[in-house]
């Protein structure tokens, strides 16, 4: 029934979004500390608490929140929420103006005892810690499949400049100095497009991919941070200065570096499954 209401929504013409509450601003990677609320009333629960920094807060036609509905029980006391926007209590504020990711607006979402009825709790009371571990495992991969992307388009851009740019009546890109460059790009690029294929095919046969899942995002984002900067490099002045797209892109690419658990909490999630 939720899927039947809400999912809809995200498939309109004008190119609706949605909105993922998890981080708050004390809690970074420690998912089991929310200091959101959710206490049960009757037939629907009251929420109270901020979430921030939140994607596509503002915008979003409905929040998916998690929140702890009893702080002594630790992560078996998290659910997860739908409240669609517009529910009385929700209120937006506070837009962060970030180097990167600008495309994406990010905004701090509070609850002031917000009434959502227990319909829209999202699984079996309780569930909300798994339900989130199983969301950020899938979010890693796609994610790792957006850093494969960017990584590309930087490389493609660097090509483009390396065979155009001429120093000495020959292109630069004929200097092993950036060809070698180019070269482990490219590699690299290849490796963490293929460590993504391999965390979506793991989906697709329902088995577990939580260390694929976080090889692919660790690999691809720190191949796109690689990628931007040496794009950077090659193209020297020409990608520096504003508005070329080589100067957005290693924006870009520091802001993945951290979304869904920065690189070290990737690697801490590897180690833990060896």
């Amino acid at each position: 029934e939720q899927k039947k209401t809400f999912l809809p929504l995200l498939l309109e013409s004008e190119g609706a979004v949605a909105s993922c509450c998890i981080t708050e601003e004390k809690g970074g990677s420690d998912t089991a500390s929310f200091k959101t609320t959710a206490r049960r009333e009757g037939d629907h629960y009251i929420l109270s608490g901020a979430k921030v920094p939140i994607i596509n807060g503002g915008d979003a036609v409905f929040y998916v929140v998690w929140a702890s509905s009893d702080t002594g029980r630790g992560r078996a006391g998290i659910n997860a929420f739908i409240i669609p926007r517009g529910t009385p209590g929700v209120s937006v504020s506070g837009y962060h103006d970030k180097p990167g990711l600008r495309c994406a607006p990010t905004v701090t979402v509070s609850l002031d005892d917000v009434i959502v009825p227990k319909e829209n709790l999202i699984g079996l009371p309780g569930s909300g810690y798994l339900l989130l571990m199983q969301t950020l495992d899938w979010g890693r991969a796609f994610f790792g499949a957006i850093c494969v992307g960017l990584a590309r388009a930087a490389l493609e851009e660097a090509i483009v400049f390396a065979k155009k740019r001429v120093v000495v009546n020959r292109p630069i890109i004929k200097n092993q100095g950036v060809s070698f460059i180019l070269a482990e790009m490219a590699t690299e690029i290849d490796a963490a497009r293929l460590l993504v294929w391999r965390d979506c095919r793991l989906m697709d046969l329902n088995e577990d991919y939580t260390r694929e899942s976080s090889m692919a995002k660790l690999f691809a984002s720190e191949a796109a941070a690689r990628a931007t900067s040496e794009g950077m490099m090659i193209m020297g002045q020409s990608g520096y200065l504003e508005p070329h797209l080589m100067a957005k892109f290693q924006r870009d690419a520091q802001g993945l570096r951290i979304l869904e658990g920065t690189s070290q909490i990737q690697k801490m999630i590897i180690a833990s499954q060896l």
